[in-house]
């Protein structure tokens, strides 16, 4: 076995892997975010085991698709199995996590042609749940720079979140994309930071990078450009549905709720009813100003 050492979000974690696979073939996307001399501890491990026992002893919990396929959580007590639901030929793809130890293990398929893709995919659900207790979250959103601070766009899937940043990015030709679907928020020494990380949905935008974040909008499609500004409940309530955390454990949903608190209420929050054109692009710059 071999371990290698990563740093997202500022927050430093190993992965032991098997010493005959080839690292920038299971975990293409992490190469920016590797360290060559690790100093320190790091914050969790993920360990590759041969197998994980099976889910007769659990108690299946959430169930629900996404575009990695069908995805099965049971829980017993702390602990949490995943379950993802690549085809059949491919094995049973499985992460067994201690999120409060920050323990992590994982039982891939090598031979399988979504290796990669569920090694990765089991590498952000740990993630984004250890980061939950470190003042910070991984938000479902696209993130733009512009003059050095960070504006989230966040919404349902098909939205527009993309596309509303590419149109920043037309709009402004200073813009640059940090993240399309998966940044990272942590508050540290006082400042809010977003970061870069090495899951960005189908955008190959993988940056180990941070700055401060000055805005979050919620888009909504509609036939017309309007802006609404929300604070306090509705602040919180706006941006909520983007974070990752696993609603039934009640000490992960606190430590989301603390941390998302102090966001909302230092940060400029709106919902931004759209169409995907420069103008809602401008409309959401001008008030997040």
């Amino acid at each position: 076995m071999r371990t290698y050492r990563f740093v997202v979000g500022d927050l430093p974690f190993d992965c032991e892997l098997p010493e005959a696979l080839e690292v920038a073939k299971v975990l293409p996307s992490f190469g920016p975010f590797f360290q060559k001399e690790p100093s320190g501890e790091a914050d969790f491990k993920m360990t590759a085991v041969d197998s994980i026992e099976d889910e007769a002893d659990w108690m299946p919990s959430e169930r629900f698709c996404n575009d990695l396929g069908a995805v099965q959580l049971y829980r017993k007590g702390k602990l949490f199995l995943v379950e993802l639901g690549y085809p059949s030929t491919a094995g049973k793809q499985r992460l067994w996590m201690d999120v409060e130890k920050g323990i992590a293990r994982v039982s891939v398929n090598w031979e399988s042609a979504c290796a990669a893709q569920a090694l990765t995919s089991m590498a952000r659900i740990m993630y984004s749940q250890r980061v939950l207790l470190r003042k910070g979250f991984s938000i479902h959103a696209s993130t733009v720079i512009k003059e050095g601070v960070a504006y989230l766009f966040l919404g349902k899937s098909g939205t527009g979140k993309s596309t509303h940043s590419r149109w920043w990015m037309q709009e402004w030709p200073e813009v640059e994309l940090l993240n399309d679907d998966n940044p990272i928020v942590r508050i540290l020494d006082e400042q809010i930071w977003v970061y870069g990380s090495p899951w960005s949905g189908k955008t190959p935008c993988y940056k180990q990078k941070r700055v401060p974040l000055k805005g979050l909008v919620r888009l909504e499609q509609a036939p017309v450009n309007q802006w609404t500004t929300v604070k306090g409940v509705k602040a919180w309530a706006a941006v909520f549905p983007s974070c990752a955390v696993m609603m039934e454990d009640s000490y992960l949903y606190q430590a989301l709720q603390e941390t998302l608190n102090r966001v909302v209420s230092q940060v400029k929050v709106g919902r931004l009813k759209c169409l995907p054109n420069g103008e809602a692009a401008r409309l959401s710059e001008h008030n997040l100003k």
